[in-house]
């Protein structure tokens, strides 16, 4: 019935499995961490290559070593925004012209 709460209530509340007491085992690089920053790297190479595109277009100068630079750093940041291990791999990968912070 409305005003009973329960229409206003997307889920139950889901509690954790692991009793709160128990720290959590830091995570290692696996298959599937690789081949999704394999996925980030797609999205890197895209969004470089649009912004090279962008500036041709404005009449900037174009070069190699601008589009690596914006390669690399989108790379990393599309990794980390899909697995922080993938993120951590490709920072390393690119060392040193993408700082591992």
């Amino acid at each position: 019935a409305p005003g009973d709460g329960w229409g206003t209530q997307l889920a139950a509340p889901i509690t954790s499995a692991m009793p709160a007491s128990k720290a959590t085992k830091p995570s290692k690089a696996s298959l599937s961490h690789f081949m999704l920053a394999g996925h980030a790297l797609t999205l890197g190479a895209f969004s470089a290559t649009m912004e090279e595109v962008e500036r041709l277009i404005a009449g900037e100068g174009v070069s190699g070593e601008t589009w690596t630079k914006a390669f690399q750093g989108s790379a990393t940041a599309h990794a980390k925004s899909i697995t922080p291990v993938g993120g951590l791999v490709l920072e390393r990968a690119f060392a040193p012209e993408v700082a591992v912070n």
